[in-house]
Protein backbone atom coordinates (compact mmCIF):
# COMPACT_ATOMS: atom_id res chain seq x y z
CA UNK A 1 0.00 0.00 0.00
CA UNK A 2 1.44 3.47 -0.86
CA UNK A 3 2.34 6.21 1.19
CA UNK A 4 -0.20 7.98 0.14
CA UNK A 5 -3.15 5.92 0.85
CA UNK A 6 -2.47 5.31 4.10
CA UNK A 7 -2.30 8.51 4.45
CA UNK A 8 -5.77 8.98 3.00
CA UNK A 9 -6.97 5.87 5.04
CA UNK A 10 -5.65 7.48 8.13
CA UNK A 11 -7.44 10.89 7.05
CA UNK A 12 -10.64 9.32 6.84
CA UNK A 13 -10.20 7.75 10.20
CA UNK A 14 -9.32 10.36 12.03
CA UNK A 15 -12.35 12.80 10.41
CA UNK A 16 -14.62 9.61 11.48
CA UNK A 17 -13.48 8.92 14.62
CA UNK A 18 -13.21 13.04 15.45
CA UNK A 19 -16.17 13.52 17.21
CA UNK A 20 -16.43 10.18 19.06
CA UNK A 21 -13.11 8.84 19.29
CA UNK A 22 -11.58 7.94 23.30
CA UNK A 23 -8.16 8.53 24.21
CA UNK A 24 -7.24 5.22 23.46
CA UNK A 25 -8.56 5.57 19.72
CA UNK A 26 -6.68 8.48 19.35
CA UNK A 27 -3.18 7.28 21.11
CA UNK A 28 -3.91 4.55 17.95
CA UNK A 29 -3.88 6.98 15.25
CA UNK A 30 -1.08 9.26 16.94
CA UNK A 31 1.18 6.40 16.62
CA UNK A 32 0.15 5.14 13.13
CA UNK A 33 0.70 8.97 12.19
CA UNK A 34 4.15 8.92 13.82
CA UNK A 35 5.08 5.57 12.30
CA UNK A 36 4.31 6.96 8.38
CA UNK A 37 5.60 10.21 8.54
CA UNK A 38 7.75 10.88 11.57
CA UNK A 39 7.79 14.21 11.80
CA UNK A 40 6.39 14.98 8.51
CA UNK A 41 2.57 15.67 8.51
CA UNK A 42 0.47 14.03 6.47
CA UNK A 43 -0.60 17.19 4.61
CA UNK A 44 3.12 17.75 3.60
CA UNK A 45 3.48 14.69 1.97
CA UNK A 46 0.44 14.93 0.25
CA UNK A 47 1.41 18.36 -0.93
CA UNK A 48 5.16 16.61 -2.07
CA UNK A 49 3.61 13.82 -3.73
CA UNK A 50 1.27 16.46 -6.22
CA UNK A 51 4.43 18.86 -6.68
CA UNK A 52 6.92 15.85 -7.66
CA UNK A 53 3.61 15.00 -10.04
CA UNK A 54 3.63 18.40 -11.23
CA UNK A 55 7.64 19.00 -11.57
CA UNK A 56 7.75 15.33 -13.93
CA UNK A 57 5.05 17.08 -16.15
CA UNK A 58 7.05 20.23 -16.14
CA UNK A 59 10.52 17.93 -16.96
CA UNK A 60 8.20 16.35 -19.49
CA UNK A 61 7.09 18.73 -21.13
CA UNK A 62 10.93 20.37 -21.70
CA UNK A 63 12.30 16.87 -22.48
CA UNK A 64 9.22 17.10 -25.78
CA UNK A 65 10.43 20.67 -26.20
CA UNK A 66 13.97 19.72 -27.22
CA UNK A 67 13.45 16.85 -29.03
CA UNK A 68 11.09 18.30 -30.99
CA UNK A 69 13.83 21.28 -31.41
CA UNK A 70 16.57 19.34 -32.41
CA UNK A 71 14.15 17.44 -34.69
CA UNK A 72 13.48 20.90 -36.73
CA UNK A 73 17.35 21.35 -36.15
CA UNK A 74 18.35 18.01 -38.15
CA UNK A 75 15.14 18.53 -40.59
CA UNK A 76 16.63 22.46 -41.47
CA UNK A 77 20.02 20.79 -41.77
CA UNK A 78 19.27 17.96 -44.00
CA UNK A 79 17.55 20.65 -46.28
CA UNK A 80 20.29 22.96 -46.69
CA UNK A 81 22.35 19.84 -47.32
CA UNK A 82 20.07 18.99 -49.92
CA UNK A 83 20.38 22.49 -51.57
CA UNK A 84 24.47 22.35 -51.61
CA UNK A 85 24.42 19.24 -53.37
CA UNK A 86 21.94 19.93 -55.55
CA UNK A 87 23.93 23.18 -56.56
CA UNK A 88 27.19 21.01 -56.54
CA UNK A 89 25.82 18.40 -59.04
CA UNK A 90 24.38 21.41 -61.17
CA UNK A 91 27.93 23.62 -61.08
CA UNK A 92 29.34 20.08 -61.94
CA UNK A 93 27.38 19.53 -64.85
CA UNK A 94 27.88 23.10 -66.37
CA UNK A 95 31.75 22.65 -65.94
CA UNK A 96 31.72 19.30 -67.16
CA UNK A 97 29.55 20.68 -70.06
CA UNK A 98 31.94 23.67 -70.89
CA UNK A 99 34.92 21.20 -71.58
Amino acid sequence: MSLELVAQALNSKIQAAADGAGPEDLAMLATALDRIGGRVTIAEVMAAGVEAKMQLTQAQAEAIAAIVAVKDDVRQAALEFQDTALKSTQFFGLFVASQ
